[in-house]
């Protein structure tokens, strides 16, 4: 028979040393699972390539589009809608740094992104946090410390994403402050911070620089941080996020780009469709981030899913999921790609395609906190809207786009 929870709380629990393997970083030793050939994985990076020419994306800062203009982006009358040409693209993204090192507090926590190494990280955002006293209650801050003890303790642990549980009894003007604060000092690994706009971005960095005793000269050598920078599906990056971004690439911190795209709602509701879709929404951010400083170490982050077609609701669990994880993996590339939005103004423009650039790091998943809601239409609209991109959740690509 199954204990209450009371009964748990009564029992004599035991408290030691965990049992554990030695702390070091794995690499993988297997190849990604090849779901697709050459070609088709080609015939996804040109599709990817030809939207962001002809539809483009939208970049919600006036900065970010200021950086992209003077790098040589083509930026719409709307001062918004930003494309790229396909040779100018590849060249930019091209001075990523296929790896690097993501610097911990001592020695023995420096880890290596990229090629075949690979980090395993706490849960980052969660809103709860259950034990088998209290069963689930709200994140504290009581319990963000605890959890970070815990992952520091833990060997299987080599970093932290983010916070391991949000403190949500912490004034939200000052949590990256308190919570940035509580990283520093409770762990020695690599930390993620949140990129909630210029200034808070900026704070957490300086609270990671002086945590590690070093100056900023070296803090831009030795990259110690990271952040998730999900684009608000489809076709835009948000303002706040952007800022954030920029920030990250100023100070030589890398940041994973990583879109939230959910087929049936905001993404097409077919795998290749859906893949084009981050692959283009990721290939623009990593871009981005190489026009505020070439150099600056960036990483190709993706969270493909879908969503019920009968209620709306996010599905985070399925069967497919491991199969576009491997897809995106088995094209062994920075890049990514963009579907037509409601709003984009289209041209005539043809163009041609280099091919995927490799090796570069990428990570298979992306905060959930960051992602903006999308509302479903029905069917009517999608008859009376065929050329964008929601006719995709009924199959395949727009018509203007195929």
């Amino acid at each position: 028979m199954r204990r209450s929870r009371a009964n748990r709380a009564q029992s004599t629990r035991s408290s030691g040393a965990v049992n554990q393997a030695p702390s070091r970083q794995m690499c993988n030793p297997y190849a990604p699972m090849e779901l697709m050939d050459e070609s088709q994985l080609d015939d996804i990076h040109q599709a990817s390539l030809k939207l962001l020419c002809k539809v483009g994306m939208d970049f919600q800062s006036p900065r970010a589009v200021d950086i992209l203009r003077r790098a040589g982006a083509m930026i719409d009358a709307d001062g918004l809608r930003v494309r790229f040409d396909p040779d100018w693209l590849m060249q930019t993204i091209a001075t990523t740094p296929k790896s690097f090192v993501l610097h911990g507090r001592r020695p023995d926590r420096h880890l290596t992104m990229g090629g075949n190494s690979t980090a395993f990280a706490m849960v980052a955002s969660t809103p709860n946090v259950s034990d088998l006293d209290r069963g689930r209650v709200a994140g504290n801050y009581d319990d963000f410390c605890n959890l970070l003890r815990l992952g520091e303790s833990l060997n299987s642990v080599q970093l932290q994403a983010g916070f391991p549980v949000e403190p949500c009894d912490v004034p939200v003007n000052t949590r990256h402050l308190v919570a940035g604060a509580a990283m520093a000092r409770l762990t020695t690994k690599p930390i993620g911070g949140y990129a909630l706009g210029r200034q808070r971005m900026q704070d957490v960095i300086d609270i990671v620089r002086i945590a590690r005793g070093i100056d900023h000269a070296t803090l831009l050598q030795q990259p110690c941080m990271h952040t998730v920078v999900n684009s608000n599906s489809p076709l835009i990056y948000d303002g706040a996020l952007l800022e954030g971004a920029i920030v990250m690439a100023e100070n030589n911190q890398p940041v994973i780009y990583t879109p939230f795209t959910l087929a049936g709602a905001m993404a097409p509701i077919t795998m290749a469709g859906a893949l084009v879709q981050q692959n283009a929404e990721c290939l623009a951010g990593l871009a981005f981030h190489q026009c505020v400083n070439p150099g600056a170490p960036a990483m190709y982050g993706s969270f493909t899913s879908n969503v019920d077609m009968k209620s709306g609701s996010p599905v985070l669990v399925l069967l497919d999921q491991p199969f576009s994880c491997a897809a995106t993996s088995s094209a062994k590339s920075t890049l990514s790609t963009s579907i037509p939005s409601p709003t984009s103004k289209r041209t005539k423009a043809s163009t041609s395609a280099p091919a995927p650039a490799t090796n570069l790091p990428t990570v298979r998943s992306g905060s959930l906190t960051k992602a903006c809601s999308s509302k479903l239409f029905s069917a009517r609209y999608f008859l009376t809207r065929p050329p964008t991109i929601f006719s995709t959740i009924s199959g395949g690509f727009p018509e203007s786009c195929a």
